[in-house]
């Protein structure tokens, strides 16, 4: 009796471990990583204390398998995928990008973070700069983050043009490269 209540307890403890660690698997912390997993995956944001789920990602043909979206400017690289995303808590919609920006030039860039959107042709956002993303990256370096901004519509958009503008650089203060214009649309999930 007291061997069949030792496994039982044995037992539990297993499934109850088990259970714990594949729910704790799909919260996430590190946005390239979020930015490459299934939409239905979560995302914990260490800088507002909040969980977020992904509910869309917006591609196009030169987008990888995993939807993220690269872009070179003059050996000044980004790899973002760019997301529907929800407060699980508020179940507010927000469109954001997540992923790295690299610097591949032979100076110090600063990447400003000053993105634009335009939601279905219609509706401008700008884009909060990226307390995680905004920085000056030397030579050879890279930088992990995100940013993202609040929907005023519960309406998911289909299709959203990004401009990403220059970055900065450092060396004699002068915007580098061009400004980035992308066309995605709501991938098939």
């Amino acid at each position: 009796m007291k061997k069949t209540i030792v496994i039982i307890l044995i037992l539990l403890i297993g499934l109850a471990g088990y259970s714990y660690t594949k729910s704790s698997k799909k919260q996430m912390t590190d946005p390239l990583i979020f930015a490459k997993a299934e939409i239905g995956s979560t995302f914990y944001s260490k800088n507002n204390d909040t969980t977020y789920k992904s509910v869309q990602k917006y591609t196009n043909n030169h987008s990888s398998k995993t939807g993220i979206t690269s872009t070179n400017n003059k050996t000044f690289r980004t790899a973002f995928s760019y997301l529907l995303i929800e407060n699980t808590k508020t179940h507010d919609l927000y469109l954001g990008y997540f992923g790295d920006v690299i610097n591949e030039t032979p100076v110090p860039i600063k990447y400003t973070g000053d993105v634009k959107i335009i939601l279905d042709k219609k509706t401008k956002l700008n884009m909060p700069k990226s307390t995680t993303l905004v920085d000056e990256l030397d030579s050879g370096t890279k930088k992990r983050g995100y940013a993202f901004t609040k929907l005023d519509s519960q309406k998911q958009p289909k299709q959203i043009e990004i401009v990403l503008n220059k970055p900065i650089n450092t060396y004699d203060q002068q915007y580098y490269g061009k400004n980035i214009h992308i066309s995605l649309h709501a991938s098939a999930n």
